[in-house]
């Protein structure tokens, strides 16, 4: 299934006051273009730095902030394991949400431009 049709069936099952929290990643793409929201703040899109792994700690902050409130975290695999380890806090400090995380072994918003700039880089990354 694509990036879209997974986030055809969250919007079904997501309330309208719902907020989906995307990380940075090819998928922020998809999720911009194709996600409607209902409510003030109902996507909530890192861009200006775009630091990848905002999504899991943005779940526990909406969490915090809002409880009892779905909420979706929606990650690709390398934004995951740059925080991946705030699971644990979500767990300690009781903040309940629902994290997709979207898996395509690569950075890829990345591979393709350290590959295009080969001679400039001293090392690509593969399989997050």
């Amino acid at each position: 299934m694509t990036v879209p049709g997974k986030l055809n069936l969250i919007r079904e099952v997501l309330p309208d006051d719902g907020p989906l929290i995307s990380d940075v990643g090819s998928h922020k793409i998809w999720i911009a273009r194709n996600f409607p929201t209902y409510c003030p703040n109902g996507c909530i899109i890192s861009n200006g730095l775009a630091s990848m792994g905002i999504a899991l700690p943005g779940g526990i902050a909406a969490a915090l902030a809002r409880p009892g409130r779905a909420i979706v975290a929606a990650m690709g695999d390398g934004g995951f394991l740059m925080n991946a380890q705030e699971l644990e806090t979500a767990k300690r400090v009781g903040a309940g949400f629902t994290s997709v995380v979207f898996n395509d072994n690569d950075y890829g918003l990345i591979s393709p431009l350290c590959e295009a700039w080969r001679e400039f880089c001293s090392r690509c990354f593969r399989q997050p």
